[in-house]
């Protein structure tokens, strides 16, 4: 893929470009404790290992990220929740 602004003037370093058609199709378990600290799996199609794995948790008080972990067994990514006191302006939990 290459880019112009203008339609005729391209940057001349093309990049590849590359979509991933991922759907969830389960989170275990279903719920969370509010206070944060369980471990959840993710599975759907399109999920693979990578470099970088990340999850984002947001609703309408905002969002955050956490990294993800690959399980090859299970061929699903792992995370830990995050407290829900960042939605409120609490403090951080180191990851």
């Amino acid at each position: 893929m290459d880019i112009a602004l203008n339609g005729q003037q391209f940057t001349g370093k093309p990049l590849t470009f590359r979509y991933y058609d991922i759907r969830i199709s389960e989170i275990e378990p279903g719920y969370a404790q509010s206070e944060g600290g369980a471990s959840i799996n993710i599975y759907g199609k399109g999920l693979y290992d990578s470099s970088i794995k990340r999850v984002k948790f947001s609703c309408d008080g905002g969002e955050r990220e956490v990294t993800a972990d690959w399980d090859r067994k299970l061929k699903c990514l792992k995370c830990i929740v995050p407290p829900l006191t960042w939605l409120f302006g609490g403090n951080e939990v180191e990851e």
